[in-house]
């Protein structure tokens, strides 16, 4: 947070007036293989998801239509465990895991800031975007600012 507001403070004081901070998806650190799914042989899934046709719904995992997105021209359903499970793809390896059905996955925050004053004004003003409560896609809510 240091170097991000150093950072922010240098770019400001060049007369940069908009900012736009955002994070990347995290990892789940996992100890050995006490959680996996399985779905189908063992090469179906990568770790975290399934990207293919709709096919039948599997106990335990998600389907959303990629259409459902906003993608366009995908006919394919993308599939993740409801936990933070993975997908048993027989690696006996799976300490680290990116993706799939993680808070870090599912959230991605974003702060706007924008200056309206240069450096040292006595007016500076927030606003904050209200969220706004779209429709529900693969029985998930959704919302967008």
């Amino acid at each position: 947070m240091q170097n991000i507001r150093a950072g922010w403070q240098l770019l400001r004081e060049e007369g940069v007036k908009q900012f736009v901070i955002t994070a990347d998806h995290g990892f789940l650190l996992k100890d050995g293989v006490s959680e996996v799914q399985a779905h189908g042989r063992k090469v179906d899934p990568s770790r975290r998801h399934i990207l293919r046709s709709p096919s039948a719904q599997h106990t335990g995992e998600l389907h959303v239509p990629l259409a459902d997105l906003g993608y366009e021209g995908c006919e394919e359903h993308l599939m993740f465990p409801e936990t933070t499970a993975a997908f048993d793809i027989g690696d006996k390896s799976l300490n680290y895991l990116h993706g799939g059905n993680s808070l870090q996955e599912r959230l991605i925050p974003v702060i706007t800031i924008s200056h309206r004053i240069a450096l040292g004004g006595q007016n500076l003003k927030f606003q904050f975007a209200s969220v706004q409560r779209l429709e529900p896609v693969g029985g998930w809510h959704c919302v967008s600012s």
